[in-house]
């Protein structure tokens, strides 16, 4: 198991979901993942990360390898190390998945990309335990 799938496991087992093996989710649900990832629009050195640029990678990359997600618009707020406070529009993607260690690698697969498509220094991202049910 990679160090975010130990993670993982680590944080369910906090959740109180996966204690002992045995869920405490409420029945019709199973112990599992949401995902909260915070893609910043601002490009260092251009233009902004355009509507049709952030479908594209939507289609063309992030929706193949997550299991399924929903996008929101954000606005990032943050300081810099400086102090200065910063803004930036943003698209807050949300992912709901059973913690696999293929699913956490897609997920850092599709962060990874996003940095280097559009010249980003991060993507924030949470992950949080849930009860999920995929029907």
């Amino acid at each position: 198991m990679g160090r975010a799938g130990a993670l993982l496991a680590g944080l369910l087992a906090l959740s109180g979901c996966a204690a002992a093996g045995t869920p405490t989710c409420p029945e019709g649900t199973a112990p599992g993942v949401v995902t909260s990832l915070f893609f910043g629009l601002s490009r260092r050195g251009g233009a902004d990360v355009g509507e049709g640029e952030w479908r594209a990678f939507l289609a063309d990359y992030a929706a193949k390898r997550l299991p399924g997600l929903t996008v929101s618009d954000g606005l990032g707020l943050f300081r810099e190390p400086d102090g200065t406070p910063v803004s930036e529009r943003a698209k807050v993607v949300v992912t709901a998945h059973h913690g696999l260690t293929e699913e956490v690698q897609a997920i850092a697969d599709v962060t990874a990309e996003y940095k280097r498509r559009f010249d980003q220094w991060g993507v924030g991202r949470i992950d949080q335990p849930a009860c999920t049910n995929f029907d």
